[in-house]
């Protein structure tokens, strides 16, 4: 048969309760308050500020120009090992050998990046160049050249590896 009343009214009560509960939780989605701003504008520093205390972004940056070098077939099982191994010799990112690219690697790299194929690039294309090689551009001043040539921009990159 039939439910009894005290069983509707519980299910009626919980279903009031949920309905309550999902309400809450869409009122704090869509929270638009200065408070709610700040608050996240503080969650947002306090995540930037432990990237930069860790070093989480050279160690992805030499992650990355390893990968670059290496090609392996499994990038992920080859994260993977060189993780373990950094963590097994207690290396920290900036140990990562910065030899990673040779004269010939950067080259390419180089003529890669020449798509006009005059032995010149620009200050914007000397940028992706070097951020594909893994190194971090935000040191490097870049405005004061217009365009760098085969060897300076060997130089940039073997100079910004050895600094790291």
């Amino acid at each position: 048969g039939t439910v009894p009343c005290a069983q509707l009214d519980m299910a009626a009560t919980e279903a009031k309760a949920v309905e309550a509960e999902t309400k809450t939780q869409d009122d704090k989605l869509n929270d638009n308050t200065p408070e709610s701003f700040k608050k996240y504008e503080d969650k947002r520093k306090i995540a930037a500020q432990y990237f930069e205390e860790k070093r989480i972004m050279l160690l992805l940056q030499r992650l990355t120009a390893l990968i670059i070098h290496d090609k392996p077939s499994n990038p992920r099982e080859y994260l993977i090992q060189k993780l373990t191994e950094m963590k097994e010799s207690k290396m920290k990112a900036e140990d990562i050998s910065s030899s990673l690219l040779n004269d010939e690697d950067i080259e390419i790299v180089f003529r890669t990046t020449d798509v006009s194929g005059k032995s010149s690039i620009n200050a914007a294309q000397c940028k992706q160049a070097l951020i594909s090689v893994g190194v971090p551009v935000e040191r490097i001043d870049l405005k004061s050249k217009i365009a760098f040539s085969p060897e300076e921009f060997k130089t940039l990159v073997k100079d910004a590896l050895r600094n790291l």
